[in-house]
Formats: structure tokens, C-alpha cells, sequence
């Protein structure tokens, strides 16, 4: 009799722990079939890319103004400078790979619009394939069909572009290789993906040790603090190096007033999950991720869009909470989602 293929995706870390030692139940698993996530990715690409959202914004796409602008000069100038680096650090941290498809798109004569609202497509696409596929397709409709998913998609192409190939990976775990390329060029793409790659690689070590649940919960208060104390002393010389128009020098952080629902959020992830949370990864990704977003934008700088971008996999929570708490989350981000909307219409 055939065998099934062993998993290839087994860290060392997880693989020595007798607890874990069939890392396959510890990933997400699917919540739905092949028909029900096409349905429901087509349905939320259609709503989030088809509809002019533009015109009844009151706050405009700012950043797909920029992009629109860095197209238009590279058309004008257009000599191949993306090839032009000194290092190989320079290479990554230029983000070689946006570059380089911004560059392939003057090349093929493609009007910049035509190009931005493919990459739209391409990463709505995905984030809905993955969010009907591990949260379900009601829910991803109901959910991510909300402001901060709109520009995200229309606006913030790049980093759309680049967290739905981190969501594809996420799907190719059977596969190293393609695996880890993806996470590559996901960083290639979008510098803000290391700091998603770094709460990867944590939460598989937060479930990878023979330690108390406290024990754990307390490296991740200890590895929050790390992570927010090094982007307060490095955050500024980090967005100067890799060019990124912002400055936290004049960037407020959010109200407090804004941030109660992802406080809540974080609240009920600590207080109403399943002892199985323990176990998966995309639940200490989930608070690491909460706990540093609200630290830095009630303190420094803004960083909302990562909570925007990782909004599937927050929502893959849903299904370790325990019912009561589950009920809330939903409810809470449905409320959260309206308010949203009255704000930004």
C-alpha cells in the first residue's frame, strides 16, 4: 500500500517535540470546499475591485496616486536603473521585485492604471481564496469587505501584492521549496514583510517549547517589547535606508478611541481561546501581531496597515475561540466594520 508523502515542512524546533511530532494538525486546516472558496474569492474580488470605491471614498487613495506618479517618471526615464546597486543588501532592501515588475509593465507599453488594478485583482484574489478556504466563505464576504480591505487592495497595492503571496505560501507548505521562495520574494516585494516573517518564525517557536501555557504567554510579552522597543530606536534609520516616504517624526499614532476594537480583538483572543490555541501557530502570530500594532500606534508611529493586511489570519482565530467568544469577535467586527464605513464614506 502507498504510503502518504511525509510533510517536508517540519522545523527541527517542532519535530523534537514529541507533543507536535505530526506537524500536519497543527496547520490550518480548510473550512470549506474547492466550490465554495471559488465562489466566495470571485465574489469578494468583484466587490472590492469592480466597484468605484474611489468615488465615494472621502479620503481619496493617496498611495495609488504615488504609484501612478512613480510609473509615470520611469516611463519617461526608463534605462534599466533598477540594476543599478552597489550590494546584495541593497538589492533586497530596494525591493527588487516591485521594481522589477514596475519596470516590465513600462517595458510592455501597459497604461499604469491597467497594471495597479491587475496587481489589485491578483492580491484580492488570493487573500479571498485563502480567507474562504481557512475562515469560510460567508464570513471572509461578511468581514473583509470593510475600508481598511478596500485601500488596502485599490490603494496600498504593494502591500497587498505582497501579503497575498505570503498568503499563497501559506497554502504550499507541502512544497519547501516554493514555500520558502514565496516568502522571499513576498520581502522582495514589500519591506514590511520582515516584520510579518519574524511573527512567522516566533509562533513556530512559541509552539515548538515544552513550556506552560504562561511561560509561553510571557516570551510573548517579552518578545512584543522587543519587537516594539527596536522599531522606536531603529524604526526611523530602517524607513531612511530602504527610501520609504514616511517619517515617524511627524506620523501620530491612532486614538485610543480607534484602536478599542483591536483591543478587544486582543482581549478575546487571550481570554476566550481553546486550550488547542496553544498549538497554532497563527494564534501567537495573531496576538504578537495585536500587541505590537496597538503598542506602536498609541505611541510612535502608524502601523495599521499591517493589522489590514493581516486580516485573514487574525480571523482564522474564529474557529479556536471558545462559542460565546467567537460571537463576539464576529459581532464586534461587523459593528467595528460599520462604524468604519460612516467614517470613511
Amino acid at each position: 500500500m502507498i504510503q502518504p508523502r511525509p510533510n517536508k515542512l517540519q522545523p527541527r524546533y517542532v519535530a523534537r517535540d514529541a507533543r507536535l511530532d505530526n506537524y500536519q494538525q497543527y496547520r490550518p486546516s480548510s473550512t470549506t470546499g474547492v466550490f465554495g472558496t471559488i465562489v466566495s474569492g470571485l465574489i469578494l474580488t468583484a466587490i472590492l475591485t469592480l466597484v468605484p470605491w474611489h468615488q465615494f471614498s472621502s479620503f481619496g487613495f493617496t498611495d495609488l496616486d504615488n504609484y501612478l506618479v512613480r510609473l509615470a517618471y520611469i516611463q519617461r526615464t526608463f534605462d534599466g536603473y533598477w540594476f543599478h546597486f552597489d550590494s546584495i543588501v541593497d538589492i533586497f532592501s530596494s525591493e527588487i521585485v516591485w521594481l522589477a515588475l514596475l519596470q516590465a509593465s513600462v517595458a510592455l507599453n501597459m497604461p499604469p492604471e491597467t497594471f495597479l488594478f491587475l496587481v489589485s485583482v491578483f492580491s484580492i484574489a488570493i487573500i479571498g481564496t485563502f480567507s474562504a478556504r481557512f475562515v469560510g466563505p460567508v464570513l471572509a464576504i461578511v468581514l473583509l469587505v470593510n475600508p481598511a480591505m478596500i485601500d488596502l487592495v485599490n490603494s496600498q497595492v504593494r502591500s497587498a501584492m505582497a501579503i497575498s503571496i505570503f498568503l499563497a505560501s501559506l497554502m504550499m507548505t507541502d512544497n519547501r521549496k516554493l514555500h520558502y521562495l514565496s516568502l522571499i520574494v513576498a520581502a522582495t516585494i514589500h519591506m514590511s514583510m520582515v516584520l510579518i516573517l519574524i511573527l512567522y518564525w516566533s509562533s513556530f517557536r512559541l509552539i515548538g517549547l515544552k513550556a506552560s501555557a504562561n511561560v509561553k504567554n510571557a516570551m510573548l510579552v517579552v518578545l512584543i517589547i522587543l519587537i516594539v522597543g527596536g522599531f522606536a530606536v531603529l524604526g526611523q534609520n530602517i524607513l531612511d535606508y530602504v527610501g520609504d516616504r514616511r517619517s515617524l517624526s511627524d506620523t501620530g499614532g491612532k486614538s485610543l478611541l480607534f484602536m478599542v476594537p483591536w483591543i478587544g480583538v486582543f482581549l478575546l483572543l487571550i481570554f476566550g481561546a481553546r486550550d488547542v490555541a496553544q498549538h497554532r501557530w497563527e494564534y501567537y502570530f495573531s496576538l504578537m501581531l495585536l500587541g505590537t500594532v496597538i503598542a506602536i500606534e498609541l505611541t510612535t508611529s502608524s502601523l495599521f496597515r499591517l493589522l489590514a493586511a493581516c486580516l485573514p489570519i487574525i480571523l482564522m482565530n474564529y474557529s479556536l475561540l471558545r462559542p460565546t467568544p467567537a460571537i463576539l469577535l464576529v459581532i464586534g467586527m461587523i459593528i467595528n466594520n460599520i462604524v468604519f464605513f460612516v467614517l470613511w464614506l
